[in-house]
């Protein structure tokens, strides 16, 4: 169907996870949008369980729906590619067509020329929504309490930010959240306190819905406690505030669903609390329902053919308006409020740079100080430099200036500082690396003893490391021996604790990975397994499509062999998703304030660390966060 032959319909999902929900749902970010797309729905809901980890990857994927739109919607008014691009090109990174028009004024005579284009774009292009579905408990008790009942406990709450605040006191709640984290061997189960929503929840910023078959007032309908599931509900009421929240319903034809359906209707009737239909989204279409069910079987580690694994309802897809509105044709209200809700919420993400201010003497800026370090470098690392011929003097003191101008135009002097500051720290105490990468380009970094290699002896370009044209923020590792440890407890004590953490890493299932799991999943021999996954040629970032080309015997194998062309098809469904995260082995993020101000954070119980829930590509791009590498390199000491 073409784009514009689908009409812009009046309702979007609110209750959506993503392949983030790790190994429970099979639905990867940019395929959620593209649907969305697809079914007309201008507006879609990040909802995962109990983390925010995709929050960027969804919202810049909602973003860039302007820029597809415009090479759809072009393509059919037969608009000049060339035209199309120009108009591209002229919307900023990360901005939908929306914000585009508000912020550059050279779209608007192209809107003049083609106002269609512009029209169509604007109706369609999809608003992101950032939310959570959070595990609740009553009272912090519950954690440590020794009944297993109770300690375990954990129901359902979704939670949607309607503006900035609202998103920062959604980022502070999830992080704090962790802190009364349940943990089983498949799942850790982040969970929020009712004081903790009262705490953070304030002001009407965020909309709740009392969310799935798991949610605490079904559980009470569920009970027979009718009265208990209204007293929930007007508790739930005075938390968010009359308005915002919602008694929320589904429908996938699950028994328990089709109990609680006509109390929370009559719940609604009895307490004037709106109703909003959702589907809770797990995948993109129907058939996709058996990825889920192989990421739940190895969550479980079992199998999808074990006896008594309980198979996906095949109901949990993106449903198309026209099906949500015959599962609530009774109250269509219920369908409607999703837009009410939409309305309510927008949220513009801009990159700040966060980095920590660097402490300079009195009435000393970050660019004087670092003109006056690197001054007092020329004599620390050219001992003879009054006795040099002159124009090996030039040649330093304007490769110098020249390399501060560009640093301190791009804003880069406290980083510099924050970075010579922790290597002076950490020779102190121990063994640094001379500096690797496009750092060793920089004269300055050299000066300020960042680095230990002479660029000008060696003639390396300063510009591979900084220049005005580059769009990333300079990156120094910095290799450490054992002292690395206590540089990273030195920059704690110095920019303090809650404004330095570790980085989360997603791992995904590569090529090889998917088949074994795949097959593990299936209940395949792991012989089989074994040996069609060392066919896969040994290649970084190699693609079961690329090793089907790559090696002609293992396409004859999938060509000829029935369990063969199985586990591939079924690996290759597996294949790219999220599997598991990490913490990186070296990032650190250090911002100039609490981090939890800016990105939601996860904690690690077993390694008691505060780690951030976005990968340090996004910490820094989308957030603005200084990230750091302190790499831990045991032979340094061999090397030195």
């Amino acid at each position: 169907m073409k784009i514009l032959e689908q009409k812009v319909v009046p309702f979007g999902h609110l209750h959506t996870h993503t392949e983030y929900s790790l190994k429970d749902s099979a639905l990867r970010v940019n395929e959620a949008v593209d649907k969305a797309l697809e079914l007309g729905m201008n507006f879609l809901a990040i909802t995962e369980h109990g983390n925010m980890h995709s929050v960027y990857k969804f919202y810049n994927a909602c973003m860039d729906t302007g820029k597809q739109l415009v090479d759809m919607v072009g393509e059919e008014l037969e608009i000049d590619k060339e035209e199309l691009k120009k108009i591209k090109n002229l919307m900023p990174r990360n901005k939908n067509m929306k914000f585009s028009l508000r912020d550059v004024e050279e779209l608007k005579p192209y809107q003049a020329k083609y106002p269609k284009l512009f029209q169509e774009v604007l109706e369609r292009e999809v608003k992101p929504i950032i939310g959570v579905e959070a595990y609740t408990i009553p009272t912090k008790e519950m954690v440590e309490s020794t009944d297993k009942a109770v300690n375990s406990r954990r129901d359902h709450l979704v939670i949607l930010a309607k503006d900035e605040t609202g998103y920062k006191q959604l980022i502070k709640a999830v992080s704090e959240s962790y802190l009364f984290q349940h943990k089983t061997t498949q799942s850790v189960f982040p969970r929020m306190t009712y004081d903790l929503m009262e705490k953070h929840f304030k002001g009407g910023h965020v909309i709740a819905l009392s969310s799935c078959i798991q949610g605490e007032i079904p559980r009470h309908l569920l009970e027979g406690d009718y009265e208990g599931a209204k007293e929930k509900a007007r508790f739930f009421e005075n938390i968010f505030g009359k308005g915002n929240f919602f008694i929320e319903l589904q429908n996938h034809g699950l028994e328990d669903e089709l109990e609680v359906l006509p109390q929370l209707i009559q719940l609604s009737n009895d307490t004037d609390i709106p109703l909003v239909a959702t589907n809770d989204v797990h995948y993109s279409d129907k058939e996709k329902a058996r990825v889920r069910d192989m990421l739940v079987a190895l969550r479980f580690h079992t199998s999808i053919y074990t006896t008594g694994f309980e198979r996906d309802c095949e109901e949990l897809y993106m449903k198309s308006y026209e099906e949500m509105m015959e599962l609530f044709k009774s109250t269509p209200e219920a369908i409607s409020n999703t837009v009410k809700i939409a309305n309510m919420c927008e949220i513009e993400f801009i990159r700040e740079k966060r980095f920590p201010h660097f402490k300079t003497p009195p009435h000393i800026s970050e660019a004087e100080y670092l003109v006056q370090l690197s001054e007092k470098g020329i004599y620390e690392r050219f001992p003879n430099f009054d006795t040099m011929k002159k124009k090996y003097q030039d040649m330093i003191r304007d490769r110098m200036k020249r390399e501060l101008k560009t640093i301190n135009n791009l804003g880069y002097a406290g980083y510099l500082l924050i970075v010579q500051d922790f290597i002076r720290e950490g020779k102190e105490k121990g063994l640094v690396g001379p500096g690797r990468g496009s750092a060793a380009g920089s004269l300055v970094c050299y000066l300020i003893g960042i680095t230990d290699v002479n660029p000008l002896k060696h003639d390396l370009i300063f510009e591979r490391f900084l220049n005005e044209d580059r769009v990333s923020d300079p990156d120094i590792d910095t290799d450490f021996d054992h002292n690395r440890d206590d540089v990273i407890e030195y920059v704690k004590g110095k920019y303090g604790e809650s404004s330095v953490c570790s980085i989360v890493t997603f791992g995904t299932f590569a090529a090889r990975a998917s088949v074994r799991n795949a097959g593990r999943a299936t209940g395949k021999s792991q012989s089989l397994c074994d040996r069609i996954a060392k066919m896969i040629p040994d290649k970084p970032g190699i693609t079961l499509e690329q090793a089907l080309k790559e090696n002609p015997k293992l396409k004859e194998e999938y060509e000829e062999k029935r369990d063969v062309e199985s586990l591939l098809d079924d690996a290759a469904l597996l294949e790219g998703l999220v599997s598991h995260t990490g913490i990186h082995a070296a990032g650190i993020i250090i911002a100039d304030q609490d981090i939890s101000n800016y990105i939601p954070l996860i904690y690690d119980q077993k390694e008691r660390l505060w780690v951030a829930q976005f990968d340090m590509n996004q910490c820094e791009a989308d957030a603005g966060l200084l990230k750091m590498d302190f790499l831990g390199l045991k032979n340094l000491s061999i090397i030195g």
